[in-house]
């Protein structure tokens, strides 16, 4: 009776597990999900869900609750397609596509066009301040042009009354700095140059060494003296040049007229004029404003710069042609007027000039 009841207790513990284990494999086939295969039209018309991460058998069947019975699974696992809504709804999503694409285009377009008229209103506004700044930089330069016009006026009186002021002087150069009785050296030169002038005549109002350093080795200073009377000036200098040499105690000295120093500086510009002019033995005469004043060939000639002296002299013969453009003297500079590179049109927009 034992060894019976265990065999009993065997095949029920048996039966027992093999239903169990029957039982479980139905409930993985139910859980195992098939592959579902949905059309075009059913994703097009599949509404915007939120999908879950992870989802149950019965959130898998509600989620296929939106099918169509088209689209609903078979028996087999396949939905059922109909190609005419397929199409239909493709033409549709064409559609769609094609009026965004529009839509998108315009939008770009419009903000393009916007971007492009502030960029004319911009160049155009750029444009005017350009004009503006033209014509005020153009009236500057006249002005300018104009003030230096004055300038040099004012500085032409300036040195005339200058050399005006010095219309009595004498500059007497050759003289040793050994010579320090002045008056006494001056009044023996003058008066052998002219023996006829009465001593009166020969008064100084001052007479004094240059106002420079005296240097060793440097040339002697030169004697500058006014005299009270300008004919007896006038004079001197005439007797002066009527003798070729003029000698004080054995010293060779000249007598020049005493001049502002930016007349001498105008006249030293003028040197090879003058050393062509006296190469020739064409006297000449200084004019005010610094000008160069000779006769050649019975005709009065006038230079002011050595550039128009030396095209008279070749034009006169007293000089080949410089192959080099000759130094001048500085003069005005010439007017530079700023020149738009666009011209304004009644009517219609600004042309470029080319």
């Amino acid at each position: 009776p034992g060894c019976k009841t265990l065999g009993r207790r065997s095949r029920l513990r048996s039966k027992h597990m093999a239903h169990r284990r029957r039982k479980k494999e139905k409930k993985g086939a139910q859980h195992t999900s098939h592959p579902v295969t949905r059309s075009v039209a059913s994703f097009l018309t599949r509404p915007q869900t939120m999908s879950a991460p992870t989802a149950s058998p019965q959130m898998e069947s509600q989620d296929d609750s939106w099918l169509g019975p088209d689209s609903q699974p078979n028996a087999s696992g396949l939905p059922q397609r109909n190609p005419e809504d397929d199409v239909a709804l493709l033409d549709k999503f064409k559609t769609m596509l094609q009026h965004e694409l529009a839509t998108t285009a315009a939008s770009i377009t419009a903000d393009i066009s916007k971007q492009i008229q502030d960029l004319g209103h911009r160049t155009d506004v750029l444009e005017q301040k350009v004009d503006d700044i033209t014509t005020v930089l153009d009236a500057h330069e006249q002005d300018i042009q104009d003030l230096q016009m004055q300038l040099r006026e004012a500085m032409d009186k300036i040195e005339d009354s200058d050399n005006r002021s010095r219309r009595n002087n004498l500059r007497i150069r050759g003289l040793p700095e050994t010579v320090t009785d002045l008056q006494a050296a001056i009044h023996d030169i003058f008066t052998s140059l002219m023996p006829n002038l009465p001593s009166e005549r020969l008064e100084c109002d001052r007479i004094h060494r240059a106002l420079r350093p005296q240097r060793e080795g440097d040339p002697p200073r030169d004697i500058i003296l006014r005299l009270h009377y300008h004919q007896t000036q006038v004079a001197i200098l005439q007797a002066s040049r009527r003798k070729s040499d003029l000698e004080y105690e054995g010293h060779q000295f000249q007598i020049y007229t005493d001049l502002a120093p930016i007349t001498l500086q105008k006249r030293k510009l003028l040197a090879p004029i003058t050393k062509i002019l006296q190469h020739h033995n064409v006297r000449y005469r200084w004019l005010f404003p610094v000008k160069l004043a000779f006769m050649y060939n019975n005709q009065q000639h006038q230079v002011n710069s050595v550039q128009a002296g030396s095209e008279l002299l070749t034009q006169l013969g007293l000089m080949e042609k410089a192959t080099g453009e000759p130094a001048h003297l500085s003069q005005l500079s010439p007017r530079r007027r700023v020149s738009p590179i666009w011209e304004r049109a009644s009517g219609s927009p600004r042309k470029r000039l080319t």
